[in-house]
């Protein structure tokens, strides 16, 4: 059966007795195998016309979503922070919108200055933890002890100048969204305490012994190439 310059399949017919099929009945034969062909064809058609129409319907949902998110962010900013009519940063931005109605934690990689960070918060308003806190730290601005610190929190007296006990980044960011920008900068100890968190959602202050529940989203941002750093 020839179906778009193609052999799509075969027609069978089966006999009790040798050579008892005439002319006429293989003529018959592609008849059939041709109507048959035609409405697979035209199936297929069918087919491909509703993908096409339920892409365009996502793609229209998207940009929809896209515009809504774009407009309350920047509500809520004060100021515009989302910009650009570029195919390149639109296509960012409805990756975005997909991947901020889920819970995966999101890596964004990119040079400084690329927006990483507006892209952080454009997912986190887009997502149902919008109406929690959005949390950033930084952490290639803080020395090792500090950004371990600022991330887990700690009790009195956990290390020299701590005379009260302080909540980390992590607590203050339960409900909502840690953004964790130029993750690429952190220590190997703190990133092994990072990854308790991201595995099993608890964590310990400095100086305790008492577990905590994360309830958090955390996105993180490098501008290096952590797959070469690995290497």
């Amino acid at each position: 059966m020839p179906l778009g310059g193609d052999v799509f399949g075969s027609l069978f017919f089966l006999a009790r007795s040798p050579e008892c099929f005439s002319e006429e009945d293989l003529d018959f034969a592609q008849r059939v195998a041709d109507h048959l062909a035609l409405a697979l064809s035209h199936q297929r058609l069918a087919e491909a016309a509703r993908r096409d129409a339920e892409a365009r319907e996502t793609a229209a949902r998207l940009e929809a979503q896209v515009a809504t998110l774009t407009r309350e962010l920047e509500a809520r900013t004060g100021h515009r922070r989302v910009v650009g009519q570029s195919r390149p940063w639109k296509d960012v931005l409805a990756q975005a919108a997909r991947v901020a109605q889920t819970e995966t934690t999101v890596l964004l990689t990119g040079e400084s200055g690329t927006g990483k960070e507006v892209v952080a918060r454009f997912i986190h308003q887009g997502s149902r933890r919008s109406g929690g806190p959005f949390v950033a730290i930084n952490c290639a601005a803080l020395p090792d002890q500090l950004l371990e610190s600022e991330l887990f929190g700690h009790e009195r007296g956990a290390f020299t100048g701590a005379v009260s006990a302080k909540p980390g980044r992590i607590e203050l960011a339960n409900t909502g969204v840690l953004f964790l920008d130029e993750v690429g900068e952190m220590a190997p100890t703190v990133q092994a305490k990072l990854l308790r968190v991201l595995e099993q959602r608890e964590f310990v202050r400095l100086g305790s012994t008492k577990l905590l529940h994360a309830d958090i989203r955390v996105i993180a941002a490098t501008n290096r190439d952590l797959r070469a750093a690995m290497r």
